[in-house]
């Protein structure tokens, strides 16, 4: 696996941490914002997982998603991440084949 890749692999067991250790509440917001602005920062040969990052988060920390939702308004960023949805299962199931 070369460092690129490893990089990406990081970031989702990281993503995978914040998912398992922070509250949906709105106090995880700004955990959330963070750990987005890093991931769009990735440089790698893959496509960055934004859409199966984004079901994630709707699906396992609603609260958190409608907190995202109301930055949208005044961040383009969150505003098109909020609007990228996709069959739970399949984003789960993606993920997992990039940490393999």
């Amino acid at each position: 696996m070369n460092k690129v890749n490893g990089d990406l692999k990081e970031n989702i067991e990281q993503f995978f941490r914040l998912l398992d250790r922070k509250p949906d509440d709105m106090s995880s917001v700004h955990d959330f914002v963070m750990y987005l602005r890093t991931l769009l920062r990735l440089e790698t040969d893959e496509e960055l997982p934004k859409m199966e990052i984004m079901t994630l988060i709707k699906h396992y920390k609603p609260t958190v998603f409608y907190g995202l939702k109301k930055m949208a308004h005044q961040n383009i960023m969150l505003d098109i991440l909020t609007h990228l949805s996709m069959d739970l299962e399949t984003a789960e199931k993606n993920l997992r084949n990039i940490m393999d």
